[in-house]
């Protein structure tokens, strides 16, 4: 005949595990972007663009800091508050116009304007 051995539990208590230090993490939505990320974002497509030149003109005429779009400038001028640039290619504008630009187009399109075109990824 067996008899079944029973074992005692065995119960060990150890002290907790302290809180982990506060760590500053960032959420990213597609909905909403937190500017720093897209700030870093537009850092990274002018230097893959244009490596930070704003009076970078390519051969298809595309312009500026983030080559914008010959036939498209003058609408997103409009559209993003620089009517005074609409006629002038966007290699003529000045930065801050050439920034505030890229930057509405960027949250138009989260990101979608310059998407893959390169072979380059610059995300928020």
């Amino acid at each position: 005949m067996m008899i079944p051995m029973l074992l005692a539990a065995t119960t060990v208590t150890t002290a907790p595990a302290p809180a982990p230090a506060p760590t500053k993490t960032a959420h990213h939505s597609t909905a909403t972007h937190h500017p720093t990320s897209i700030s870093r974002a537009l850092a990274c497509i002018r230097f893959h663009e244009s490596s930070g030149n704003y009076q970078a003109v390519n051969p298809e005429g595309y312009g500026g800091a983030y080559q914008l779009s010959p036939d498209y400038s003058a609408t997103w001028a409009h559209r993003y508050g620089a009517d005074r640039w609409a006629g002038t290619p966007a290699q003529r504008w000045p930065r801050k116009v050439q920034d505030r630009v890229a930057r509405g187009l960027y949250r138009a399109s989260n990101g979608a304007a310059w998407f893959n075109f390169g072979g380059y990824s610059c995300s928020t």
